[in-house]
């Protein structure tokens, strides 16, 4: 694994239905002696570096839907720490911490959606903001089905915020709010978890169209 600036992603692909297919990425961040793994993925090639890193390991589930390689992670790294909301420590049947017991990462909690319950990171040393569904970036050739659902879900070939974010959402003044306050965070990149990462213009552009999507 090649660090950067402390940061380092794993890209995947996840089936999400009949002919639909996702691409994901796994974040990890060095912090000395913790490794921090967000959302992590299957990574296959990458376990055998991991155990050998001997680092401190700390897994994260960011919202309640990035969770479905945690039991496969726990039996890899019983004495790892995990992390995540109640939901999904219901449904992963692992014992999780709450993401507020983190102590070196910064990060901020998305209001106006409990369904979602997602948290968004940023990391100091390499300037980046890491968000996990809040925002889709498709710009890679799909498949019939992953087009149609894309466009669906109004996030076909570009930055976009799902509609099935804001169909869900409970409170979208709060949600607008919990976005904008991103901005408080000093980063120059985000690390988007479904696609190509973007530039801080970018998803300021986003903030600036938030009454469009929510």
């Amino acid at each position: 694994m090649e660090f950067q600036n402390g940061i380092y992603t794993e890209q995947y692909n996840v089936k999400v239905g009949p002919g639909v297919v996702f691409p994901a990425k796994t974040t990890m961040i060095d912090c000395g002696e913790n490794l921090y793994i967000i959302s992590p993925g299957p990574l296959r090639e990458r376990l055998e570096d991991i155990s050998n890193a001997q680092k401190n390991l700390h897994f994260v589930a960011p919202n309640n839907f990035h969770h479905f390689f945690l039991p496969k992670m726990k039996e890899k790294f019983p004495k790892a720490k995990f992390y995540g909301n109640k939901r999904v420590e219901r449904i992963s049947k692992v014992n999780l911490q709450p993401i507020v017991e983190l102590k070196e990462l910064e990060f901020q909690k998305i209001l106006g959606n409990e369904l979602l319950g997602e948290y968004v990171f940023y990391h100091n040393e390499s300037e980046s903001l890491v968000v996990t569904d809040l925002l889709f970036n498709f710009q890679h050739k799909m498949n019939l089905g992953t087009k149609l659902a894309t466009i669906l879900a109004g996030t076909n070939k570009g930055l976009a915020i799902s509609r099935v974010l804001k169909m869900t959402t409970d409170d979208r003044f709060l949600m607008r709010k919990s976005v904008e306050g991103l901005l408080q965070f000093p980063f120059k990149k985000v690390v988007v978890n479904h696609g190509e990462d973007v530039t801080r213009a970018e998803f300021e552009q986003i903030v600036d169209k938030l009454e469009k999507y929510l």
